[in-house]
């Protein structure tokens, strides 16, 4: 993958690459980590035209995870935000430094959100690989 856009901040690194990813790094688990994300979410969805698929690496090795309230609620507000038939597909992988059971259960209860069209998955930091086909496989 060759970088073709970055932009850093304090709480994340977002980066695209050529093969249509965009990743984002996070530096911190903060507000203002989640409010980046979401910054950067809009952004791309604003830029994807509705007939093509966002693909979307979220690194959380540095952090472990982010603060769960802050992030729903952006989710919510977002998932409000774009009517389904006007945002593109999304397909969001999250690299932990390992899975845990605790993981494991966000994910579900992430899938069982009404996010029509948006497939979830998550890989540990060795699987960065995987995640990447995981993203581009469909």
């Amino acid at each position: 993958m060759i970088r073709v856009r970055q932009v850093e901040i304090e709480a994340l690194t977002f980066s695209q690459y050529d093969n249509g990813v965009s990743e984002i790094v996070y530096h911190e688990s903060t507000e203002r980590a989640v409010n980046g994300f979401f910054h950067f979410v809009n952004m791309v969805i604003k830029e994807t035209p509705p007939s093509q698929t966002i693909y979307l690496l979220s690194d959380l090795t540095q952090t472990g995870h982010l603060p769960l309230r802050d992030h729903y609620a952006k989710i919510a507000k977002l998932n409000t935000h774009y009517h389904p038939d006007e945002r593109p597909n999304a397909r969001f992988a999250n690299i932990y430094p390992a899975v845990t059971l605790k993981q494991k259960l966000i994910l579900e209860f992430m899938r069982s959100l009404d996010m029509p069209n948006v497939a979830l998955d998550m890989f540990a930091a060795e699987e960065r690989n995987r995640a990447i086909a995981w993203l581009l496989s469909v």
